[in-house]
């Protein structure tokens, strides 16, 4: 009965924490890029809610700004009416009517109600103003309401003369508190002066709309106006404008800023009975987006509004709303696929770790039978045959599967980077900065962990096929792979310090392939200084041959050197030099496969120095004559 080995308890335990790495790295890799993921996420989305708030409060401001322009214009108008008053010493109904049509309302001041004049009397003079307007045709014609007052503001002009401005010929404003208060502000300030809310009596009971008057004072000719009395006593009457709101803001908006809703309050505070205006569709279900609102403070004309800005739903678009979530979910797929690859990667080590040592306790248990007698020794070496043999095609297997590994998973990382490219050729316009950026660098993730797998493919097919050795002169390919890297643009000092006569018996592509991976990356880790590149050789006292490739580069740290021919190692940040890792492993791999041993030299301060040992080829014996 064979008697089984139990292992040590040292090397379980060194299984159990090498697996249990393996799988605590994969899980930690995977935590680590969804917590990346989640904040793309939010990156994305708060950039989406930052331009949906200025692209808001840029467009709250072209309303305020397009009403505040439409009243300055306004307000220029009005003065030019005072200018042909002051400029004439009489100025009739027709003449009035010619200055409202070179006015070109429907163009320049769209939403107009009407343009007129209001005399300023007295009681005194108020029979005499009747007479002379009745004398004009108007036989009916009386100032309304009827009553005796001390002052009146009669609406003598009212352009265009149509159904609804007729109704307001003959009324005095100044027998109104809310039109009395502004034009006894335009008297006082001598300024544009603008009411608060009021119904026009140019209201019919159709389509009734709240509306507002802009004042301008209009005084004695050439009388002294510098001091508030002197302007009360020189008053004469007032060039002023009705306007009912909805026309008005149609006037000044037309259908744009849909994707907005505004009230306008009269005076300073927000309540119902205030609202001079609201641009809400009343046939909409649609709700307002509470998160995007504003309150805006406006004087017009001496009087103050409040403005109250809201966003729709349709403010911020389907493609804005859904690109966090594209950008999330893109994120996510590649975290799923780099924890796939580690995964993998770590149960084949796992794997592999277990047959090596279940191989390495057969050969130690057929050692030890063999020991026993001559008989178990040969069946022990038959033994041990079959099992190298076993472990040759296990390292194939598992060197296949790696291969079949680091081509499929090609495949779903290059259509994450064709899922990126449609992002950026359909949503361009869409996405903002932030959603570019953050599109852009899953798209170069996915290409670097395409390049890393395409580099893992190489280092599996690195000695697959069987290796043709032929007689190279050392001297040679070095020339050739310094004269390559020179056709393909590279300036860099390279000096062949070579002799003549080393030789080797080896492949003489994979030998060039490790040349150019070390000299390139002598190029790629270069430092401030102006690089040079020193290629030697020579015969060691070993009977060997030693290549030697030197530079002033950036160096590796000696506590490194025996680490940089691992697979997947990395001394630099891949945002200052790009690379998979895999690239010495797989020059160790090609010197091993010929024989030789690759080193860096720990004793150099500055700059990094390969060192290879070669076994020399033997010379050819001249044949001796016949």
């Amino acid at each position: 009965m064979q008697q089984v080995r139990t292992p040590p308890k040292q090397a379980v335990m060194k299984n159990f924490l090498g697996n249990w790495h393996d799988s605590m790295l994969a899980w930690l890799i995977l935590a680590l890029s969804i917590a990346i993921s989640i904040i793309a996420w939010k990156i994305s989305s708060d950039a989406i809610t930052k331009n949906a708030n200025l692209r808001f409060n840029a467009q709250a401001a072209d309303i305020q700004k397009a009403i505040l322009i439409r009243m300055d214009h306004q307000q220029v108008a009005l003065r030019g009416g005072v200018g042909l008053l002051n400029a004439s010493e009489h100025v009739s109904r027709q003449e009035w009517q010619n200055y409202y049509q070179s006015l070109n309302v429907d163009e320049n001041l769209p939403g107009l109600q009407g343009f007129g004049f209001a005399n300023f009397l007295t009681f005194d003079e108020l029979s005499g103003y009747v007479a002379r307007t009745r004398l004009e045709g108007f036989d009916n014609f009386e100032v309304r309401p009827a009553g005796q007052r001390r002052h009146y503001a009669a609406i003598t002009y009212l352009e265009p003369f149509d159904r609804r401005n007729r109704r307001a010929f003959g009324y005095d404003m100044w027998s109104e508190i809310t039109r009395r208060t502004a034009m006894q502000r335009a008297i006082d300030t001598g300024a544009a002066a603008l009411s608060g809310m009021v119904t026009l009596v140019q209201e019919d009971g159709t389509d009734v709309q709240r509306g507002f008057l802009v004042y301008v004072p209009y005084y004695e000719t050439n009388a002294p106006i510098s001091t508030v009395e002197e302007r009360r006593k020189a008053i004469k009457g007032f060039v002023y404008s009705p306007f009912r709101i909805n026309d008005l803001m149609r006037g000044i908006l037309g259908n744009s800023h849909r994707a907005i809703n505004f009230k306008i309050y009269d005076g300073d505070k927000v309540e119902a009975s205030r609202l001079l205006y609201d641009s809400t569709d009343p046939t909409s279900q649609a709700s307002e987006d509470p998160s995007l609102t504003a309150v805006h403070r406006v004087e017009i004309q001496g009087h103050p509004w409040l403005i109250s800005f809201s966003a729709t739903p349709d403010f911020i678009s389907l493609s804005e709303f859904t690109q966090p979530y594209a950008v999330g979910l893109g994120a996510l797929i590649i975290d799923l696929l780099l924890f796939l690859t580690i995964w993998t990667i770590s149960r084949q080590r796992r794997l592999l770790n277990e047959l090596v040592a279940s191989r390495t306790d057969e050969l130690q248990m057929a050692k030890v039978r063999a020991e026993k007698s001559a008989d178990q020794e040969i069946l022990m070496r038959k033994r041990a045959q079959q099992v190298s043999q076993s472990l040759q095609d296990s390292n194939l297997e598992l060197t296949r599967f790696a291969s079949i590994v680091a081509h499929d998973l090609r495949a779903p990382l290059k259509r994450i980077e064709c899922f990126v490219d449609v992002l950026h050729e359909d949503f361009n316009e869409q996405l903002s900065s932030e959603g570019l950026d953050v599109a852009e660098r899953i798209k170069k993730n996915s290409s670097r962990m395409r390049s890393m797998l395409d580099s893992l493919h190489e280092y599996t097919q690195v000695g697959n096929s069987r290796i043709k050795k032929v007689r190279i002169n050392l001297r040679e390919i070095v020339a050739e792979t310094v004269m390559t890297f020179r056709d393909i643009g590279y300036t860099e000092e390279m000096k062949c310090l070579v002799p003549k006569d080393l030789e080797i018996l080896g492949d003489r592509n994979l030998i060039q392939n490790v040349l150019q991976n070390l000299i390139g990356n002598s190029i790629k880790f270069r430092g401030e200084k102006p690089l040079v590149i020193t290629i030697s050789g020579h015969r060691t006292d070993e009977g060997t041959l030693e290549l030697s490739i030197e530079d002033n580069g950036i160096g590796i740290e000696p506590q490194f050197a025996g680490k940089v021919f691992e697979m997947f190692t990395r001394l630099q940040s891949e945002e200052l030099f790009e690379g998979s890792g895999i690239g010495l492993a797989v020059c160790r791999k090609i010197v091993r496969d010929h024989d030789g041993e690759i080193s860096v030299c720990t004793d150099k301060r500055d700059g990094t120095l390969i060192l290879m040992k070669f076994p020399e080829l033997e010379k050819e014996r001249p044949r001796s004559a016949a």
